[in-house]
C-alpha cells in the first residue's frame, strides 16, 4: 500500500526530478501527476491524491497493465490514446511504484540523465549555455 508521500519520496530521488504540488517532471516534461477526474454534468475536475497518472511507453503497454490488474490500473476518456496509466496508489506496493516511476522518468528524461540510473553514477551537472564574448 502506497500513498502520495511515497510518490514524492521516490520521485524526488530521480536526477533533477521536480515536484510542483500536482505532479512530477524532468526539465518541464511530466512523468507522473495526480488524477483529476471530470464528473459528467459538472464543471471543473476533482483531484484524487490516491490515483496517479504515470507515463508509459505506449498504448500497448498501457492496455497490458490494465488487462493484467484492472483493480490497480485503469484509464478514462481523457487518457484515451495517451501513453499514461491511471494507478490506484493503495493497491500498489513500494517496489512496483518505484519501477513505474523510474520507467516513466526514463521516458521523459534526456538520455544522459536516464543513463545515470543504469550505472548508479551521480547525475552530470546541468548544461549551461554560454554566450559568446563581446
Amino acid at each position: 500500500m502506497t500513498d502520495e508521500n511515497d510518490v514524492t519520496r521516490i520521485a524526488l530521488t530521480l536526477p533533477e526530478a521536480t515536484h510542483d504540488g500536482a505532479g512530477y517532471g524532468i526539465r518541464g516534461k511530466g512523468f507522473a501527476w495526480y488524477y483529476r477526474e471530470k464528473i459528467p454534468g459538472r464543471t471543473g475536475r476533482i483531484e484524487h491524491r490516491d490515483v496517479l497518472a504515470i507515463r508509459v511507453t505506449n498504448e500497448t503497454e498501457k492496455q497490458a497493465l490494465i488487462a493484467a490488474e484492472p483493480h490497480k490500473f485503469f484509464t478514462d476518456d481523457h487518457y484515451r490514446g495517451f501513453p499514461a496509466i491511471l494507478a490506484r496508489l493503495p493497491e500498489m506496493d513500494e517496489d512496483e511504484l518505484t519501477e513505474l516511476l523510474t520507467d516513466a522518468y526514463r521516458i521523459q528524461a534526456p538520455k544522459r540523465l536516464s543513463k545515470t540510473l543504469e550505472t548508479n553514477q551521480p547525475a552530470p551537472p546541468p548544461r549551461t549555455i554560454s554566450s559568446p564574448l563581446p
